[in-house]
């Protein structure tokens, strides 16, 4: 058993917890430098993270696969995180491909596994999602922009420089810029 202490809540509360057993609000998972390689050198480290309890699913979307919600995700909720291998700035240089997530000017998550069920959110220029890298710089958390509704492909907005090099040279795709050229087009 590990000993937590939440003080982020307004009464503080100890949890008892096994690894990888949820909190009974079932609102937070226990991991320790077994489950994150990241946390190896950190003695007695341990992160919360929410639980992200959403039926995901990937198929066919309007753009090829896709990340599809199965049950209503509310705004600001955790949907997923976006996993891959943590390379240096040069090895993605060198590696290239469309899966490659910079977390700082030194180390990219390399999202190409196909394990990496985020590597299926598409871009949007009116996204549903927004991805936030944690403080420690280790982990890309997709959490919901607005309320989300079941059945919806999930979207975000991948950044101008992946925009310029990969989106613009055959034009953008999504709702909001096809909406734009057929309101030009009439």
């Amino acid at each position: 058993m590990t000993k937590i202490r939440l003080t982020d809540k307004p009464n503080e509360t100890t949890f008892n917890l096994n690894i990888g057993q949820s909190i009974k609000n079932g609102y937070f998972q226990l991991f320790t430098r077994a489950h994150i390689p990241s946390l190896a050198a950190k003695k007695n480290s341990v992160i919360l993270f929410p639980i992200m309890n959403h039926s995901l699913v990937v198929k066919r979307g309007a753009h090829g696969l896709g990340l599809f919600t199965m049950l209503p995700i509310k705004k600001g909720d955790c949907i997923i995180e976006y996993t891959g291998e943590k390379i240096t700035a040069d090895e993605a240089n060198r590696r290239g491909g469309q899966y490659l997530f910079e977390i700082n000017d030194n180390y990219t998550i390399d999202g190409r596994d196909r394990k990496n069920l985020a590597r299926y959110i598409n871009h949007s220029c009116k996204p549903s999602c927004y991805p936030e890298i944690d403080d420690a710089e280790e982990h890309i958390i997709i959490y919901a922009k607005r309320n989300i509704r079941a059945g919806e492909e999930l979207y975000y907005n991948y950044g101008t420089e992946f925009w310029n090099v990969h989106i613009k040279p055959k034009g953008c795709r999504c709702d909001k810029c096809s909406t734009q050229k057929e309101q030009v087009a009439v």
